[in-house]
């Protein structure tokens, strides 16, 4: 049996990634285009990092992942909370690996958390979801050894969709932990014995997400800036380079795949589906002074994001600290000026 290495780019881009490598700013990934092929692939519905990299590991499409966003919405109320996946449940690729005796690595795959039971590899957890900052890697006794490199499993960008200049500013952190990570994957690619090697690069994707219109020409809104129209370049050379690494070091007895949970592209429209509710007489609201709320960029403050996140990272950890989560939620809505505003009586959405 061959070894396989899968190597994931969030947000993989097609066409610009062609347009790049005919234009040779990517020269490995044009050696791998010379010997194998680019191909457009179905994606999951809705196309986003957890269901899209949950369905790969998992061959389950979302509805049997149960998964279909970031949040779930609370039992008998429109509020959401953070998920996590039940990934024994769901008999991931690693495990099934592991019923046919082969041995597996899975490096930060977003979402991904070590499982209870154990198998046969290594698992380190990427951004998205994982909660417990001290148990991130499988086997137990890795996370101390992580701990002690620096590994930093996720990075808050803030909310600056309109402001790239102060994702500017952190792009240099970003790049170092990008590498360190990259580091620690080459580490256990040339150090374990695998017959699958797995390695996501993520922060690809907000980079994307803060920079496409700067660096895509062919957007509508596309806008040169310097010193910012390069930084998506500059990160897909980066990878391009780690690319590089794993071609010049790839047994002879494996394949590679280069795979992404969906694709990238230009924003040319945006569709607020409860303004369309409002103007529709579908949703009606409380009073008319909230009528002209945008519930959609109230959801955007920062106020809004950094409570979402002491959440996450502090009080979902803590059971004794239910009551608190149970305030914190109950007070998000009033910010994002949500659900609280509407009139359910008067409702027919």
């Amino acid at each position: 049996m061959k070894k396989l290495i899968i190597f994931g780019i969030d947000g993989c881009p097609e066409e610009i990634l062609r347009r790049w490598i005919n234009e040779d700013k990517l020269p490995n990934f044009k050696k791998i285009l010379e010997k194998g092929n680019i191909s457009r692939m179905n994606v999951t519905i809705p196309y986003i990092t957890v269901p899209g990299w949950a369905s790969m590991l998992t061959g389950k499409n979302p509805g049997r992942i149960n998964r279909y966003s970031f949040f779930k919405r609370r039992k008998d109320s429109y509020q959401t909370e953070p998920i996590n996946l039940d990934w024994d449940k769901l008999n991931p690729m690693w495990n099934v690996l592991t019923e046919y005796g082969r041995r597996s690595i899975f490096f930060n795959v977003p979402s991904t958390m070590p499982p209870k039971k154990g198998f046969n590899g290594v698992l380190v957890s990427g951004p998205i979801m994982n909660t417990d900052p001290e148990n991130i890697a499988y086997p137990a006794d890795l996370n101390e050894k992580l701990k002690n490199e620096g590994y930093k499993i996720d990075f808050d960008f803030g909310i600056h969709a309109d402001k790239p200049q102060k994702v500017l500013e952190k792009v240099e952190e970003i790049t170092s932990i990008v590498r360190r990570k990259m580091d620690i994957a080459r580490d256990l690619f040339l150090n374990e014995k695998w017959d699958l090697f797995m390695y996501v690069v993520f922060f690809i994707d907000p980079i994307m997400h803060y920079f496409w219109k700067y660096t895509d020409e062919e957007d509508p809104n596309y806008e040169y800036v310097e010193g910012i129209s390069e930084v998506m370049p500059d990160f897909f050379k980066m990878i391009d380079d780690e690319m590089g690494f794993y071609l010049e070091n790839m047994p002879d007895d494996a394949n590679m795949l280069i795979v992404g949970d969906h694709g990238f592209g230009p924003v040319k429209y945006r569709i607020d589906l409860n303004a369309w509710l409002l103007e529709n007489g579908f949703m009606n609201l409380k009073t008319e002074k909230t009528r002209s709320v945008n519930l959609y960029s109230a959801q955007k403050t920062k106020k809004y994001f950094h409570i979402r996140q002491f959440y996450v990272k502090y009080l979902q950890k803590y059971s004794l600290f239910k009551w608190f989560r149970d305030k914190i939620f109950d007070a998000v809505p009033k910010i994002e000026r949500s659900y609280q505003d509407v009139d359910w009586s008067r409702t027919k959405a």
